[in-house]
């Protein structure tokens, strides 16, 4: 475990300030694809050293390129991407759960939910 590593090389004290706090982080798609394992680890080692971790993640690319092969045109509004029911259902509900899923296969001991976030264009 990363903490004993820790507490062997004298940084126990510095592990403690992680224990018990929860961290947000975000990945863009594009810095998750580029350096996935150097991201995970970092998570692997804060989670190891107690801390609690909110890991939300993009996939940009994943998704504008399942759009295309089903021919579909994204729709944007001010700039936001505005996702109909059809888009929600063939397209993103599949590639969000299959990087979740491999997410979770590299953080083998976290305490993970994998949820999808529905936003309302109206408001």
């Amino acid at each position: 475990m990363i903490s004993n590593l820790l507490q062997e090389l004298g940084l126990d004290e510095e592990a403690k300030l992680w224990e018990e706090k929860t961290f947000a982080v975000k990945a863009g798609g594009e810095v998750l694809d580029s350096d996935t394992a150097t991201i995970l680890e970092d998570l692997r080692i804060l989670y190891d050293c107690g801390t609690r971790l909110v890991f939300v993640y993009g996939a940009q690319k994943e998704l504008t390129d399942k759009m295309k092969e089903k021919g579909m045109e994204p729709k944007f509004i001010r700039g936001r991407r505005v996702s109909d029911a059809r888009f929600m259902r063939e397209i993103f509900v599949p590639v969000v759960s299959q990087k979740g899923e491999y997410i979770a296969s590299m953080l083998p001991n976290a305490e993970l939910c994998c949820g999808s976030p529905l936003i309302n264009a109206g408001h």
